[in-house]
């Protein structure tokens, strides 16, 4: 699957679920209802394989690591069966 980057850059995303289920849905759409919660816009998310990137501008990442915020959604990440959930400030270009 192919989305737009918020750089306007296309990229491949390779959706294969933890439960060994191959998705076609954009894995963001997965995530859209517990950012909104938490009072943040609806990130893209990268999947590889038991592992999920959430990729956040730089100046969101001290609140993304607050506990009150980070737990809900690695408690989130392992509800939807990652392993590993981490957050991706590399790709994220505003």
């Amino acid at each position: 699957m192919v989305i737009d980057m918020p750089n306007g850059i296309k990229e491949n995303m390779v959706i294969d679920m933890p439960n060994g289920i191959k998705e076609n849905d954009d894995p963001s759409a997965a995530w859209v209802e517990i950012f909104r919660e938490l009072g943040f816009p609806a990130y893209p998310v990268r999947v590889e394989g038991d592992m999920v990137c959430i990729m956040a501008p730089a100046a969101d990442c001290p609140r993304l690591l607050e506990e009150t915020i980070r737990e809900p959604l690695i408690q989130h990440g392992k509800a939807l069966g990652y392993r590993f959930i981490t957050l991706d400030i590399g790709h994220f270009v505003e």
